[in-house]
């Protein structure tokens, strides 16, 4: 009986150690693999910091600024030459820009009167504006251009009376074809004559179509 119950004794005992060891085994791979698990993730490699975007990419996708025109609004307007035989006119075309030096204190009827009295003739054609002529003044009532000249195109002018109106053509006509004029008045001296060399002058004067070579 007292046999019986010291083996059973030593059974219970083994049993328990068995249990212990097995608990110690568990607690030591649950170790085990925490261990691996934080080894695992200190090993994870460090996020990337993100770089600024730089200025030039930025610059890729903001809208391209408006090119600025190299170009101002061009003005289109029209000089006479007279053939050098004929009392015939005729016409070329030019163009300036808006904003050119030129325009600066003054209107386009006198630029272009000042075109017209310093061109040089081309060929058979030839500017018949008496040398020396001067632009006293230009001005504008309503739609009229008013031209007042030197005494010197009343002295210095030449040719039939044929010539003479198709010089005042000349004039009338490049300063007409301009979008803010339909007539014109001729002074001279501020005077409105009666006749410049034997042919009478009209108050106003509108687009001449007499003297050209179709006519």
């Amino acid at each position: 009986m007292c046999k019986l119950y010291l083996t059973k004794s030593k059974e219970r005992e083994n049993m328990n150690k068995k249990k212990n060891l097995f608990i110690l085994i568990i607690g030591l791979i649950t170790i085990l693999s925490a261990l691996m698990l934080c080894g695992c993730g200190n090993n994870e490699p460090d996020p990337i910091a993100e770089e600024p975007i730089q200025q030039e990419e930025q610059d890729l996708t903001d809208p391209e600024p408006a090119v600025e025109k190299d170009e101002s609004e061009k003005i289109q307007y029209v000089l006479y030459l007279k053939h050098r035989d004929q009392p015939f006119i005729f016409s070329d075309s030019y163009q300036i820009s808006e904003t050119d030096e030129r325009l600066q204190d003054k209107t386009l009827s006198e630029f272009v009167l000042e075109e017209l009295i310093k061109q040089e003739g081309i060929g058979e054609l030839i500017n018949p504006m008496p040398d020396n002529t001067e632009i006293i003044s230009v001005e504008h009532e309503g739609r009229m251009v008013i031209v007042n000249l030197s005494q010197d195109f009343v002295d210095n002018i030449t040719g039939t009376e044929e010539d003479v109106e198709a010089t005042i053509g000349m004039i009338v006509n490049s300063l007409v074809t301009l979008p803010e004029n339909d007539q014109v008045r001729l002074l001279v001296e501020g005077e409105l004559l009666e006749n410049i060399g034997g042919l009478k002058i009209h108050d106003e004067y509108e687009f001449i179509t007499t003297y050209y070579p179709d006519k």
